[in-house]
């Protein structure tokens, strides 16, 4: 052991580093709560983009059904009450999203329901 981390262990066992010890611990455990956070929203945003794929998907399928039916000749207003059902399909049931907040934690918790027709 060299003389200069002989001096620096008994500084560091004096106690002369205690501040700069405990603002390293610090911004370990910030550091550490960060990346857990990260992680979480990064599944966070993976659960959502993969709803939002499935939202895509049925969108284009209402688009297709829309255009298959004008092409039919069928009466305009049965043609409006399927258009209706299918978006009211979309909008409550297919897809349910919601964010809660958990107010003792403080944290977000993404809930999601789905229903397939």
């Amino acid at each position: 052991m060299s003389e200069a981390e002989l001096l620096s262990e008994l500084w560091s066992i004096l106690g002369g580093n205690n501040v700069e010890k405990t603002i390293f611990k610090n911004n370990l455990k910030l550091l550490k709560n960060l990346d857990n956070q990260r992680k979480v929203a990064v599944e966070r945003i993976a659960l959502i983009m993969g709803y939002l794929d499935k939202f895509q998907h049925q969108l284009e399928f209402l688009r297709e059904e829309t255009v298959t039916r004008l092409l039919v000749d069928i009466p305009l207003e049965i043609h409006l009450t399927n258009v209706k059902k299918a978006l009211m399909r979309l909008q409550n049931n297919e897809i349910t999203g919601g964010v809660k907040m958990d107010k003792i934690n403080g944290e977000i918790e993404i809930k999601t329901q789905q229903t397939i027709y």
